[in-house]
């Protein structure tokens, strides 16, 4: 897995999705109220994405237990045959690019619930995800980093070195 090249604790790009009628439609991140992790793949008929997406589901009620949603953006037209997962269409890979993305056959993204972008990923089939990696920024993102508060940047960080 490679990082995305997005400055994190940035607001994050929005995403241009289909809507059921086929038409394209933009929406900023923050209009899922709740944390999210973005999952951008082909479709159900690769198989790589599908096992991908399987591995999504054994984590997902952990990550719904955090209050972070997972989200499939998928660039086919089909769904994948999973009733309780999220899933939208990203049809032209807009949003993949967006985030960094480019090419990458697969994208995830960890955003929180005000659409700041956190910590991402890029990787390509047949490359595995390393769902601890991605679990401990799920959870940061949830748990840890709104109880802390300590994620911004305080005054004295900001001048660097030998400042004063």
């Amino acid at each position: 897995m490679r990082p995305l090249p997005l400055h994190s604790r940035r607001m994050a790009p929005p995403l241009v999705l289909a809507d059921p009628s086929g038409s394209t439609v933009v929406r900023p991140p923050w209009v899922f109220h709740r944390s999210v992790l973005l999952v951008m793949v082909h479709g159900p008929a690769c198989a790589a994405c599908a096992h991908l997406v399987t591995e999504l589901l054994e984590r997902a009620s952990a990550y719904r237990t955090w209050e972070v949603e997972p989200i499939v953006l998928r660039s086919g037209p089909d769904p994948f045959p999973h009733p309780f997962l999220r899933q939208l269409q990203d049809p032209t890979g807009a949003t993949r690019r967006a985030y960094g993305g480019g090419d990458s056959e697969v994208v995830l993204a960890c955003l929180d619930a005000r659409g700041i972008y956190w910590e991402g990923w890029r990787l390509e089939h047949p490359d595995p995800v390393d769902w601890r990696e991605v679990s401990e920024t799920v959870r940061w993102v949830a748990i840890q980093e709104p109880e802390c508060a300590t994620c911004a940047a305080e005054p004295a960080w900001e001048q660097g070195p030998g400042a004063g």
